[in-house]
């Protein structure tokens, strides 16, 4: 399993770092269900934690796993299908258990058709009926439609919290890991306790001599990777975009088309995206014999799509 996987916080005391966020969840989640709130938006950047949260609070409130749904916001009609189905479902009884719960992550991708659309939902939702919204852009969601959540920032971690974080799982492991390859991660990761999982788990089973060296190259393709492949699904690409991206990656051609896949593979488990599904057809081939052309001409394949 990942290390992302293995050391996924299941609930709020493991989570590190954001001290006052938790403490004001954990005394909205105690309330009576009753009284407690049943529109939750979690803002702040990507990898910090918020689908972690999410399902933390479905958790607590003994959300069975059939009952805990994800709603793409990205999708072609801007979110207004997704609320439109959800309309049409919202007052069905959970499958298992008491409560439903869905989560809508990125939701400033919602239009403001969508968001209208989804106002009167929010503000009385059925009884059984509660929402975790996700966003790293809240300054795009409707005045009214931020109104009717209970609003919670989730912020980085600091350098501290991260060395803790960090250095717990290195022990875990059991493991050794240099004291500078691990102030490197800190400082790479931004924060992002995400960033830091993928980072260590390329470099935790190395030589001591190459870890350094791994890890900078991990980040450095990681973020021209993510680059690429929210290019390549958008509903027309650009080759200019592309090739600009193409012409400063380092990292191994075999291995960013590994990347691709799995990015593009994570939204189809969400949702029925045809363009996910067409890169991916791009980028079935090896690159054994074609190395970095072959990568480049899955890329242009893709425009096709």
């Amino acid at each position: 399993m990942a290390l992302s996987t293995d050391y996924r916080p299941e609930r709020l005391a493991e989570i590190h770092g954001n001290t006052a966020l938790k403490q004001a969840l954990a005394s909205k989640l105690k309330l009576p269900h009753a009284n407690k709130p049943h529109v939750y938006l979690f803002t702040g950047p990507k990898g910090c934690g918020k689908t972690t949260l999410a399902r933390i609070i479905a958790s607590s409130l003994k959300c069975d796993d059939f009952d805990f749904k994800e709603i793409d916001a990205s999708d072609e009609s801007g979110g207004v299908a997704a609320v439109r189905s959800l309309k049409s479902t919202i007052h069905y009884p959970a499958l298992k258990g008491n409560v439903r719960v869905w989560f809508i992550d990125e939701c400033h991708k919602l239009t403001k058709p969508a968001q209208e659309g989804f106002l009167k939902l929010l503000e009385e939702p059925p009884e059984h009926v509660f929402f975790v919204l996700a966003t790293t852009e809240p300054q795009k969601l409707l005045p009214t439609f931020k109104d009717r959540c209970v609003t919670f920032e989730v912020k980085p971690l600091t350098d501290e919290e991260m060395m803790n974080f960090l250095d717990g799982i290195i022990e875990g492991e059991e493991k050794e890991v240099p004291q500078e390859i691990v102030e490197y991660i800190v400082t790479a990761s931004l924060g992002m306790p995400r960033q830091a999982l993928q980072l260590l788990e390329r470099i935790i089973d190395l030589p001591v001599k190459q870890m350094l060296a791994a890890a900078q190259q991990t980040a450095e393709t990681e973020a021209q990777t993510i680059d690429l492949c929210r290019v390549l699904l958008k509903a027309k690409p650009s080759w200019k975009e592309i090739s600009k991206i193409l012409s400063v990656m380092t990292g191994e051609p075999e291995s960013i088309r590994y990347a691709v896949l799995g990015y593009c593979n994570a939204i189809l488990m969400k949702t029925d995206n045809p363009r996910a599904y067409a890169v991916m057809c791009c980028f079935t081939e090896p690159y054994y014999n074609t190395n970095r052309a072959g990568l480049t001409m899955s890329c242009y394949d893709s425009l096709g799509g």
